[in-house]
């Protein structure tokens, strides 16, 4: 199991990686993990809404200090 912390980002309009893989993948995470999905998004979060990954990225880093 991974002992990393890890936030996945991903969108729900990806038509690369499907937001249906996203489903489960807790099991492989013993450290902390967050996985949040954008509506609306493709598969390019930080050149389609950096605003909220940036948000998302700054709430995840700022509840581990």
């Amino acid at each position: 199991r991974i002992t990393v912390p890890t936030l996945h980002v991903f969108g729900d309009d990806d038509g690369c990686i499907g937001p249906e893989l996203a489903r489960g993948q807790e099991r492989y995470f013993a450290g902390r993990f967050e996985s949040t999905c954008l509506a609306g998004a493709g598969h390019f979060l930080p050149l389609e809404r950096p605003g909220e990954v940036a948000a998302r990225a700054l709430d995840w880093f700022g509840a581990a200090s």
